[in-house]
């Protein structure tokens, strides 16, 4: 009789254990969920960032060099035709 009451409260303290650890993983992979699209959303917003720096840089720098060019062509003396 008393081995059947222990072994009666041990399957008891394994249901419990269960849905303990049951809960702990449901609540880790909604955490680990919320984590994964945080990161991806900040990547996509520096990927953005970053296209969009080097976007303005190369526009930048053919915006340069056309002002360079015209100010060069300016100073090229012209040789007279006959």
């Amino acid at each position: 009789m008393a081995l059947r009451t222990h072994l009666e409260n041990i399957d008891e303290l394994v249901q419990l254990h269960d849905s303990r650890l049951y809960a702990l993983e449901k609540s880790f992979q909604q955490e680990l969920k919320v984590m994964q699209n945080d990161f991806y959303h900040e990547k996509e917003t520096m990927l953005g960032n970053i296209t969009t720096f080097f976007c303005g840089l190369i526009f930048g720098a053919f915006t340069y060099i056309s002002v360079i060019k015209k100010y060069l062509f300016k100073l090229t003396p012209t040789v007279p035709t006959l």
